[in-house]
């Protein structure tokens, strides 16, 4: 049986009007308020280090080494390109064929650039192996995305290599910097802010390790090493908010 449906019957109480006022209700307009910054860790560096970017934005092979014809690779590809043999790791006798085809145009690089990628990759990994030779090495990452998450905004990036241990962390950043005319004292000072952000990243994570901080200069094989304990991060912390507030 199919039962239609009831005949409507008139809902509104009697004595109510058709023409009655809708009630209505006033909703206050929120407190206006500043939208998060987001920042990547490079622009961060560049805030708190206070240099310009044009000065240290670039990481690029040696002047005096630099192909001088319009086909060469550009510094940013130079810096990419170590720093994916340093993350790949394969057989040095593959890195020809790598840097090759890892190259956005195979046709633009040379031998000689070739052979200078592959000097700063030995330089970077020989570096790597030092630093955890002797450690109880539990996990390792490469490329690993952190963010830095504050009350004014968040600061990502990208860890070159991290690696974990019982009771520490410890992040290595490549810097392919030209050492030309640029002192190492004075490219770590504008870098040191990068690696904090990731330190205090990872205290966020894991507040029971320490921070190991390694800027590794592959140009000549230098390193840089910075070691943070908890007070340390956590002042830091206080810091880059008051900083993130003031943008």
């Amino acid at each position: 049986m199919i039962r239609g449906p009831e005949e409507s019957v008139d809902w509104r109480e009697q004595g109510s009007s058709a023409d009655r006022d809708a009630a209505s209700l006033e909703i206050p307009n929120p407190p206006a308020q500043s939208p998060a910054q987001h920042l990547t860790a490079t622009a961060f560096a560049q805030l708190i280090s206070g240099f310009e970017s044009d000065s240290f934005a670039l990481e690029r092979e040696p002047r005096s080494s630099r192909n001088t014809s319009d086909r060469s690779l550009s510094p940013t590809e130079f810096g990419t390109l170590v720093h994916r043999l340093c993350e790949l790791r394969e057989s040095p006798s593959q890195w020809p064929t790598l840097i090759t085809r890892l190259c956005s145009d195979p046709q633009m690089i040379s031998e000689d650039e070739i052979r200078r990628i592959t000097e700063h990759t030995t330089r970077g990994i020989d570096a790597l192996r030092a630093i955890e030779r002797d450690l109880t090495v539990e996990a390792t990452h490469d490329e690993l995305s952190v963010t830095l998450r504050l009350d004014s905004g968040r600061v990502v990036g990208d860890i070159d290599h991290l690696t974990v241990t019982p009771n520490a962390f410890y992040v290595t950043d490549y810097k392919t910097n030209d050492l030309s005319s640029q002192s190492i004292e004075d490219l770590a000072d504008h870098y040191w802010p990068q690696l904090r952000s990731y330190a205090c990243a990872l205290y966020q994570h894991d507040p029971s390790r320490e921070v190991v901080l390694t800027l590794v200069f592959t140009a000549e094989g230098e390193i840089r090493q910075e070691r943070l304990d908890a007070e340390e991060v956590v002042a830091l912390l206080t810091q880059y908010e008051k900083v993130l507030q003031t943008l």
